[in-house]
């Protein structure tokens, strides 16, 4: 990566007053009340880039979440910005804002996936998408669906303090949603706590990755190869 493009970088993380180092071939963003030598010891940020080739300008970069769970190992708490195709310095500022969210307890994200992980629920950075996040949920052995998370505006990485509710949705093989979100929220009000909010998401998800259900196939599909699923298949089933 240019030192031109990597100075952008830690220039954006300066101005928004976020501590970040270049490590190798990533750059960690880290709590101000820890040492940047002890940074890898306590859960952080990482930054990382796509250029093709090392002289280029980056095409997208993404910005996930950390946390040791025992020496050497880590969990991935999940992504909190992605970004592609736009200036380096809107790539540099978007991922600058959301880390310091993240390190200010503001982050919705931050919320979220850190009540997913009180039940081991961790997703890692191919999951995310700027609107939602994504949690794998096995049909049979060799189809998956998903599990989508976003609040009622469509947003995942937004601040706590704009939090409108969480709702979860089933998807498809295919990725298409299935009928109506399965979860949302019980509180209509405009905002939401979202730490109580998050905390029962959490146990909604756990339910569903954990529930003994069988999700054979019982509709018209299995006669036809390749025809999709009724939506109301066994396969998309609620939890017991």
């Amino acid at each position: 990566m240019p030192d031109s493009a990597l100075s952008v970088l830690l220039a954006a993380f300066a101005a928004a007053s976020v501590p970040a180092f270049h490590d190798e071939e990533v750059i960690i963003v880290h709590d101000a009340s820890v040492p940047q030598d002890k940074a890898h010891d306590h859960p952080h940020l990482m930054i990382d880039w796509d250029a093709r080739n090392p002289f280029a300008e980056p095409r997208s970069i993404s910005l996930w979440a950390e946390e040791p769970i025992g020496d050497p190992d880590f969990a991935v708490l999940g992504s909190l910005y992605a970004a592609e195709r736009l200036p380096l310095t809107a790539m540099a500022d978007g991922a600058a804002r959301a880390a310091a969210n993240w390190l200010a307890g503001r982050s919705s994200a931050r919320t979220a996936l850190t009540a997913l992980a009180e039940w081991d629920i961790y997703t890692d950075e191919r999951a995310f998408d700027p609107d939602h996040l994504q949690i794998p949920l096995p049909f049979t052995h060799s189809a998956w669906g998903f599990l989508s998370i976003a609040d009622r505006a469509g947003r995942f990485t937004h601040t706590t303090d704009e939090h409108t509710g969480w709702t979860l949705s089933l998807h498809d093989e295919h990725g298409t949603p299935i009928g109506n979100p399965v979860w949302s929220s019980s509180n209509d009000s405009d905002l939401v706590d979202c730490a109580e909010d998050s905390t029962m998401l959490a146990a909604v998800v756990a339910q569903w990755l954990t529930s003994p259900v069988s999700r054979h196939c019982d509709c018209y599909a299995q006669e036809t190869h390749n025809q999709r699923h009724d939506e109301q298949c066994n396969r998309y089933r609620l939890p017991a």
